[in-house]
């Protein structure tokens, strides 16, 4: 349907409507790709135990996508990593809140509950 009314404008509008399109594809595809590139540095500097310098690219990459569930997952292992259970707890809580398809969501609810242990949150433990 949406097709047969596209055919039926008339042609200036067929120009705006292919131009629009094109200019939002232009802005929402490389957007999407930096953010990809940025989440494979960040995994890259993990893996190399580069902590520090994963954290960092981790949190620009959660300034685009706040609910990057790779992304709050490994930063909360990040922290967890480096000792800073204060905020580890932060990014544990919010990785099982943006990881709707259960996947990994025991081993984050564990260093989860570990981190809030450390935190001597024992009431937020359970």
């Amino acid at each position: 349907m949406l097709w047969y009314n596209y055919l039926k404008t008339k042609p200036y509008e067929k120009y705006f409507l292919t131009i629009f399109a094109f200019v939002l594809l232009g802005i929402a595809v490389p957007q999407a790709m930096a953010q990809s590139v940025l989440l494979k540095e960040a995994d890259e500097y993990f893996e190399q135990f580069a902590f520090p310098k994963a954290i960092e690219l981790y949190l620009k990459v959660l300034d685009k996508d706040r609910e990057n569930p790779q992304a709050l997952e490994r930063i909360a292992d990040c922290y967890r990593l480096t000792s800073q259970t204060r905020k580890a707890e932060l990014y544990y809580k919010k990785a099982i809140k943006a990881n709707k398809n259960n996947k990994n969501k025991s081993i984050l609810q564990l260093y989860y509950a570990q981190s809030v242990m450390s935190n001597k949150n024992y009431a937020d433990a359970r």
